[in-house]
């Protein structure tokens, strides 16, 4: 089987979208258009590779450099591209409108750009500003204006470096405002770009926009969301499932974490198919889950080197988080998850008859174990155990999965449900140490079979396998 490393994450939705193809949209096909919609409403993501990062980033507040006037730029008007500076518009109020052919919401605000630049006329000077090289533009611009009926007759600086690092951004469009003393006086999104809002930086109004913020993070599209803090870190993350193939260096097992920071956090590290899904059903252990797979290499792990060998080939790591507000059954989720990771394997509840040892009362009417109150204790070790104001399931736990793993599968048959009181000294390891303690207490563990719930995990391959046995069973 060929390893693929999945990963799934969910995450709190991205204000930024990215759009791979060129996508040329006017106003009033915008408006009658949902989807397109609501790409207007939320920035669209432009990631400019080769902007320089020498020059001095400005913010709101920044005095702008001389040279940000005498510095030549090549600027596409009346249908050549020459080399200017920007010196004709010192003096006016200055829009710099950071722009690219395939965002929607850049090419549906130029008519309002337009006619915003003739309402103000000389006092005002928009200014287009892409990344684009000319050709992309002079190329796209005659189709958009046929397109809409209208005429872009901005100057437009194309091929842009320079003012994209001076005014970094993650989203356009993303507009400038620099006022007539050359002051950078507003850093916004397209809402705040309207008439009322030129007015009153032009009449001094003390009209105050909100700053458009734009995120600047470590971010590849091509790379896993958050993995080597590709996109950030993880403190925005709410649910993720997560599947890698071998690790080298991490002990095989599993852990259970019920209050991680924003969930239930479950990692199953290095363990084979059959054993992750052995792990989604934590009431189910060694002695009474039974494996029906074509292939018995796949839960039987070596020992000494071949163990390494056997880990390389079978083995994957699996870690899901789970957040609390979901109210979900994290051991459901998991088995989803592993069911659409591995489609060719199963899992089933069956009753089948096997060997027991069932821990009983040897006194029928038993008083001697009635807890007397206080704190609830629960404190084991390989030489005896004493449980406090707590009930038999702890016993049963510990010597089933902890203390007796080679013994036959442990239940209880005592029907006692309230709270207890026992104190034993014994060897938890040796079935006939531990009953000449509890004989005191008027219990034993007593060998004996009996139908209980098992797991059965299965393949496509041990299907048939699977069905003779559990039909075998049925009849006993």
């Amino acid at each position: 089987m060929k390893k693929t490393i999945f990963f799934i994450d969910r995450a709190l939705p991205c204000l930024f979208l990215w759009v791979k193809k060129p996508t040329y949209l006017g106003t009033e096909e915008l408006i009658n258009r949902p989807k397109q919609i609501l790409t207007f409403l939320f920035c669209i993501l432009v990631l400019v590779s080769n902007a320089q990062q020498t020059a001095k980033k400005l913010s709101v507040g920044d005095k702008i450099p001389a040279d940000f006037w005498t510095k030549k730029h090549e600027i596409y008007s009346q249908g050549k591209t020459e080399q200017e500076d920007l010196s004709k518009f010192k003096g006016r109020l200055v829009i710099l409108d950071f722009w690219a052919t395939w965002c929607a919401p850049c090419v549906a605000m130029m008519p309002n750009m337009e006619n915003l630049q003739q309402e103000f006329d000389s006092r005002i000077q928009i200014v287009p500003v892409t990344y684009q090289d000319e050709q992309t533009i002079t190329s796209w611009l005659p189709l958009q204006e046929k397109r809409i009926g209208m005429k872009f007759r901005l100057p437009k600086l194309v091929n842009d470096k320079d003012l994209s690092s001076m005014f970094p951004y993650k989203s356009i469009p993303h507009y400038v405002w620099i006022d007539r003393d050359g002051t950078v006086k507003a850093i916004t999104s397209y809402e705040d770009v309207t008439s009322k809002n030129i007015d009153a930086i032009l009449n001094d109004l003390g009209q105050k926009m909100e700053n458009k913020n734009d995120v600047m993070l470590n971010f590849d599209r091509d790379k896993p969301l958050l993995i080597d803090g590709n996109g950030g870190k993880s403190e925005h993350l709410i649910y993720h499932s997560l599947l890698t193939s071998y690790i080298p260096g991490i002990h095989p097992g599993l852990n259970r974490k019920w209050d991680y920071p924003y969930g239930t956090k479950v990692l199953l590290r290095n363990l084979s198919i059959p054993q992750l899904f052995a792990a989604s059903y934590p009431s189910f252990g060694l002695k009474n889950t039974i494996y029906n797979l074509s292939d018995s290499n796949l839960y039987i792990m070596p020992k000494g080197l071949q163990a390494y060998r056997w880990l390389e080939k079978y083995a994957y790591c699996y870690e899901t988080v789970i957040p609390n507000e979901l109210g979900a059954n994290y051991e459901e989720a998991i088995r989803k998850d592993l069911h659409q990771m591995f489609p060719n394997y199963y899992t089933e509840i069956k009753k089948k008859r096997i060997k027991c040892l069932a821990l009983v009362k040897t006194i029928k009417k038993n008083n001697l174990l009635k807890s007397k109150g206080g704190e609830s204790i629960q404190g084991f070790n390989p030489f005896g155990f004493k449980l406090q104001n707590s009930t038999l399931d702890f016993l049963i736990m510990n010597l089933d999965f902890k203390y007796m793993q080679n013994e036959p599968k442990i239940i209880d048959r005592t029907g006692i449900t309230y709270p207890i009181d026992l104190d034993i000294q014994a060897d938890l390891k040796d079935v006939t140490s531990l009953n000449a303690a509890l004989k005191t207490f008027g219990l034993a563990l007593e060998e004996r079979y009996e139908r209980i719930d098992v797991l059965v995990i299965y393949d496509r391959n041990g299907g048939a396998d699977r069905l003779r046995d559990l039909q075998r069973d049925e009849k006993k």
